[in-house]
């Protein structure tokens, strides 16, 4: 017979017979083992293997057999809830066909009553030694521990009712719980629900004094708790608890309560007279409050609806106060504003300017500073002018404790400014340009004669016509800058026809073809054939072009380290529009020159130049309904983008 520990994986032999080996084998591990018990173990059915069957077993586990070798073995599994719990097994060393199928039969009846006969033995040793758990713990418990029938009488007392009590605990076995109850009407009243515990089969806790032999009665908790058996109540178990200092603590703590009610009372009397000395000192503030808070109010909205910006900051020139205009003037929100030091807002150019007007300001102690002008840059990046008009606080020993500013944008102002002085650049240009128109178109007329005698004379020699061509397109160009330098203040008018932006682009690229050769400039042109025709000027558009194409020669020349110059111009068509890019490798814009590229009489270069020549062309384009834009390229480069309409021609002639 072995028995399975579960647990310990091991297998012990409490009943062991055996003729040949009369020492059990040790089985220290089920899992290591080759004997064929681990088998009827793992699989839970019976096994029935001659000597052959035996050792293959063994082999498959990496293991031998155990003890010596039988030749027929015949082992069933002990079984309880379809665990196994053990193996009862039985062997021939002679006969390999002692034991047939019916003895396996027979083996597994018996088996089962087996199993039943050791579930039943464990249950008794492990009820037994509940019993002396409980026993032990209920004699050496200070509260009584009772057991009672369903009737109430005692069929168990622990030792603790000796002091409890005066009571001796054998000789109260059979007596009534009722008994100890200090009189008749809380013995009615405990038995009643004693009853009605046990009829509904359930746990209850009361209170009642308990009668003892050699002194007054005391107050006791009493814990009840059925016991069942298949549903029905077979015992109840019963603890009986002093409470008298629970009791004596609940008096005091009531005494207590009443005193302290007592007190309160009497202390809120007083707080009625002193809550209607209060609501009549309130009512007056409450008034004083009224009026103080509808002139904070009508202060407030001032503040906040005026145009301009009101803040204040701290010592360290923090923001910590702004009206709500922020929102606008800054482009961030209120708490974006707050915390921020106020330099943060200023154009990196006007910074310095501003903190050394600060510091001085904090070293001669001025409070008031006036009509400082300055830039700031909102969140998207926006740049706007302000006059600043500041106050300062110190405190009594002259420290320095707070900046109160109003901010006014002049953005508008500035701009009213710098257009007046454009316009009286364009009046004295315009003086100037009359000049300069008469004394250019008065040659360019004797010139212009002459070539059309030539035109006359020699119109049988093509290639000369073609140089002729040139140089009077050249010299139309010219006349046309002069024009165009009288009109820069009031637009043309020169009439647009169909054109073909290759021809224009071509014709560009052959007159400045010398210029470019000797700059060691290379022209590279993309430019569709099957490009729509625009509506335009070609003198126009060519001198766009031509001024493009220069200024992409200057700003390449000007570094003699680049000898690989090129400029490339690529038209596409996208949509109703010709897009033509003009791109060199030159050394870019300043990032600061680009919002003012376009501006008339903007220049960075030092010794030719008056700043015209981009308007020029910004203003041509827009008389053809396009735009022109320009960017750095990356390394090095700038690249123009021009977007001219396409007009959709049906009938050229018209």
């Amino acid at each position: 017979m072995a028995l399975y520990d579960v647990e310990q994986k091991t297998v012990l032999f409490p009943y062991y017979l055996d003729t040949v080996d009369p020492q059990a084998p040790r089985i220290e591990s089920i899992e290591n083992s080759g004997a064929l018990t681990r088998k009827v173990i793992l699989n839970g059915n019976p096994v029935l293997a001659n000597r052959g069957q035996i050792l293959s077993w063994a082999a498959r586990q990496g293991a031998s057999p155990v003890g010596t070798l039988a030749a027929q073995w015949l082992g069933v599994p002990l079984k309880i809830r379809n665990t196994v719990i053990g193996v009862m097994a039985t062997q021939s060393y002679t006969d390999a066909s002692h034991y047939d199928q019916d003895d396996v039969a027979v083996f597994v009846s018996v088996a089962d009553q087996v199993a039943v006969a050791i579930e039943r033995m464990r249950n008794e040793q492990a009820l037994r030694q509940s019993v002396r758990q409980y026993q032990m713990l209920a004699e050496n418990h200070r509260d009584v521990v009772v057991a009672l029938s369903p009737t109430g009488g005692l069929t168990y007392c622990s030792p603790a009712i000796r002091e409890f009590g005066g009571y001796e605990p054998a000789e109260e076995i059979g007596r009534h719980i009722g008994a100890y109850f200090a009189d008749a009407r809380e013995k009615a009243r405990g038995v009643r629900r004693f009853a009605r515990m046990v009829k509904n089969r359930q746990t209850g806790v009361f209170e009642m004094r308990f009668k003892a032999k050699r002194k007054a009665p005391f107050p006791v908790e009493i814990s009840l708790k059925p016991v069942l058996d298949n549903g029905a109540v077979v015992s109840v178990m019963c603890v009986m608890r002093d409470i008298s200092d629970r009791k004596a603590a609940e008096l005091q703590l009531k005494q207590a309560r009443d005193a302290l009610e007592m007190r309160v009372r009497e202390r809120t009397e007083d707080l009625l007279k002193s809550n209607q000395r209060l609501e009549s000192e309130i009512r007056k503030h409450q008034r004083t409050e009224a009026i103080l808070r509808e002139s904070e109010e009508k202060y407030r909205t001032l503040v906040e609806n005026i145009p301009d910006v009101i803040y204040s900051t701290n010592d360290h020139g923090d923001i910590v106060t702004v009206n709500n205009p922020s929102e606008t003037f800054f482009g961030y929100a209120m708490k974006e504003v707050m915390g921020r030091n106020f330099s943060f807002f200023l154009h990196p150019e006007d910074r310095k300017a501003f903190a050394a007007l600060f510091l001085q300001a904090i070293v001669d102690r001025t409070e008031i500073s006036k009509g400082f002008q300055g830039r700031l840059i909102a969140k998207d990046g926006a740049i706007c002018w302000i006059e600043a008009n500041l106050r300062r606080q110190f405190d009594a020993g002259g420290h320095f404790l707070r900046t109160d500013g109003v901010l006014r944008d002049v953005t508008q102002t500035k701009m009213l400014q710098e257009r007046l002085i454009r316009t009286e650049r364009l009046a004295a240009t315009g003086k100037l340009a009359a000049s300069v128109a008469h004394e250019i178109n008065s040659p360019l007329q004797g010139v212009t004669s002459l070539l059309n005698v030539m035109h006359r004379e020699y119109a049988s020699d093509a290639n000369l016509m073609a140089h002729l061509a040139l140089i009077k397109g050249a010299f139309t160009s010219i006349r046309n800058t002069v024009k165009n330098l009288m009109d820069l203040n009031r637009p043309g008018k020169e009439r647009n026809q169909p054109l073909r932006l290759a021809d224009i682009l071509n014709q560009t690229g052959a007159l400045v073809k010398s210029y470019l050769k000797d700059n060691r400039v290379q022209l590279h042109l993309t430019v569709p054939a099957d490009l729509p025709p625009i509506m335009g000027s070609p003198q126009q558009l060519g001198q766009v072009f031509m001024n493009l194409i220069n200024n992409a020669v200057d700003a390449m020349c000007a570094n003699p380290a680049n000898l690989e110059r090129f400029i490339s111009i690529v038209a596409s068509l996208e949509g109703d529009h010709i897009v033509i890019s003009v791109a060199d490798n030159g050394g870019g814009i300043a990032d600061e020159d680009l919002p003012h590229i376009f501006d008339a009489f903007f220049t960075r270069k030092k010794r030719m130049g008056m700043g015209v020549g981009l308007s020029i062309c910004h203003r041509i384009i827009e008389e053809h309904n396009g735009s022109i834009s320009v960017r750095n390229l990356s390394p090095w480069g700038a690249e123009f983008t021009l977007r001219l309409p396409v007009k959709r021609v049906q009938n050229h002639k018209t």
